[in-house]
């Protein structure tokens, strides 16, 4: 009897060894048929921009750019073209922030062309070479503005430039979007005003940077004193300044970024 239940014991065994290798061939197999011949769609995304940014022609400072008497159209200089084909940099060529004195505005135009595959939005880049000269943004205000069909200068909201954060990556390079639409206000725009889209088409965009005065900062900065404000505001009046505006384009959604079709 005990020779049978070994036999029948010794048999259970092997078929149940034999049952497992096969679960187990077959788990893997379906698994690694997954892994090889299964097709996994993804999409990528390609930032490709150029961005020509102006300085505008202003003689008081005061925001409303000259006239060019035989264009009658408003008058620019400084301008830098910044592109970047492949999104491969995150520093870009930048256009120097210089002679900036307190309740001055400095008016800038980007024009801006989207040739990558995915909307996207404006940020701008503010850098320099040393923590010490980034101290000039605690002085700035930047706005954007919205200039009519009459050349009147519609101004948006206010971004104090010394809230902004720093970037995670890159030493002294911080960044800043204040070219949105809730920064308009109340300003009546064109439909997607600030939506860089896909289509090639040149996009105009206008904004200013505004040094404030002692007393403007106090509101922003209430412990900064007189003489911490004269040192930040010597760098900005100083024509050897190191700041430096760039700008660039930031994917809104990855996710419905799709290749150009040929």
């Amino acid at each position: 009897m005990s020779k049978k239940l070994n036999v029948a014991t010794f048999s259970l065994t092997i078929a149940t060894g034999i049952s497992l290798a096969l679960a187990l061939t077959t788990t893997f197999s379906w698994f690694s048929s997954r892994l090889i011949t299964q097709e996994f769609p993804f999409t990528t995304a390609r930032l490709a921009s150029i961005v020509t940014l102006e300085k505008g022609v202003d003689f008081d400072c005061d925001g409303y750019l000259d006239i060019d008497q035989t264009s009658k159209k408003e008058m620019f200089e400084n301008e830098i073209k910044i592109q970047d084909p492949n999104n491969a940099q995150k520093l870009l060529p930048a256009m120097k922030l210089e002679n900036l004195l307190p309740s001055q505005v400095h008016t800038y135009r980007l024009t801006v062309i989207n040739n990558g595959t995915v909307d996207s939005k404006i940020v701008i880049q503010f850098a320099s070479s040393t923590q010490t000269d980034l101290k000039l943004l605690n002085l700035l205000v930047a706005r954007p503005i919205y200039i009519d069909e009459n050349n009147q200068v519609l101004r948006g909201t206010d971004t104090y430039l010394g809230s902004m954060q720093k970037d995670a990556e890159i030493e002294n390079l911080y960044t800043a979007e204040f070219l949105n639409d809730s920064k308009y206000g109340s300003i009546v725009l064109p439909k997607d005003y600030t939506l860089v889209e896909i289509d090639g088409e040149p996009r105009e965009y206008f904004f200013q940077i505004e040094m404030l005065t002692y007393e403007q900062v106090k509101t922003y900065q209430p412990d900064m004193t007189y003489e911490q404000y004269m040192a930040y505001a010597a760098q900005g009046i100083d024509y050897a300044g190191t700041i430096y505006l760039s700008v660039l384009l930031e994917a809104e959604d990855l996710g419905v970024a799709q290749e150009p079709t040929n």
